[in-house]
């Protein structure tokens, strides 16, 4: 499965398929979802994987 499927499937709901945070799912939550477009640059990271590993705000599923 390419990045983009696995994202769509386990992120968008929540972060939006844009991830601007604004999936359909984010006005039910308690917490708003990050808005993941310019987190990568603000941690120092270029990849999803290590992205998540030092993201304090990584929901684990």
């Amino acid at each position: 499965m390419r990045g983009r499927e696995l994202y769509l499937r386990h992120c968008a709901t929540c972060h939006g398929n844009d991830a601007d945070g604004r999936g359909p799912a984010a006005e039910d939550l308690k917490e708003s979802p990050s808005d993941l477009r310019y987190l990568g640059e603000r941690l120092g990271c270029r990849f999803l994987p290590e992205l998540l590993r030092v993201s304090s705000m990584a929901v684990r599923m």
